[in-house]
């Protein structure tokens, strides 16, 4: 999840989770998640979320946005009868919720390519699961933090100044099939040096 921040910047590069990935039967992406059904869909939203809060590019492939279990097949419509199913509909929901996130944030998209856009905060906590980076661009600036273990921790962050932080996504919110209800979405919360 790390290294490639090694040689980021020696080339341009975009982040492709494409058709390569999905036909001839290499199974899709929620296939290749690990785990029950309902598992796949938690890995699904944290790799969808690092995906588009990590600097480059997105590329995207049809399906992906449904969180499909059919290869992709040219000759056959995409597996639009899943979005009556409540997981694939709010799959689809938080997938949009993403896009509109990176479209909106120019923290997200405006220095991809420059070495001030991003920072690491947390990259030597791997084996507890846990990432964090900060991203700036557009006047803006984002922290991502990730967390990729089945279980909620304690994690301390250090930050230079004393800063007000707005919770803009989790992937854990029910209304997206998570395990709970965030109330503090959207509200503005000081943390401290």
């Amino acid at each position: 999840l790390s290294f490639n921040m090694m040689y980021k910047y020696n080339e341009r590069f975009l982040l492709p989770l494409s058709h390569d990935e999905v036909v001839h039967g290499k199974a899709t992406i929620a296939q290749k998640m690990w785990g029950d059904y309902d598992q796949k869909f938690y890995q699904l939203r944290t790799l969808y979320a690092y995906m588009t809060c990590y600097p480059g590019k997105k590329h995207q492939f049809m399906g992906n946005e449904i969180a499909h279990f059919r290869a992709w097949d040219e000759d056959r419509e995409q597996a639009w009868d899943l979005l009556p199913y409540p997981v694939h509909d709010a799959f689809q929901s938080y997938f949009q919720t993403l896009n509109t996130l990176y479209q909106t944030s120019p923290a997200l998209y405006a220095s991809d390519y420059d070495r001030e856009g991003f920072q690491w905060l947390e990259v030597h906590a791997a084996h507890q699961g846990f990432y964090a980076f900060r991203r700036d661009g557009g006047g803006q600036t984002f922290f991502f933090l990730m967390n990729t273990l089945d279980k909620r921790q304690e994690v301390e962050l250090k930050f230079d100044q004393a800063t007000r932080l707005t919770l803009l996504l989790s992937s854990e919110d029910e209304r997206w099939n998570g395990r709970r209800r965030d109330p503090a979405i959207g509200k503005s919360v000081p943390f401290y040096t």
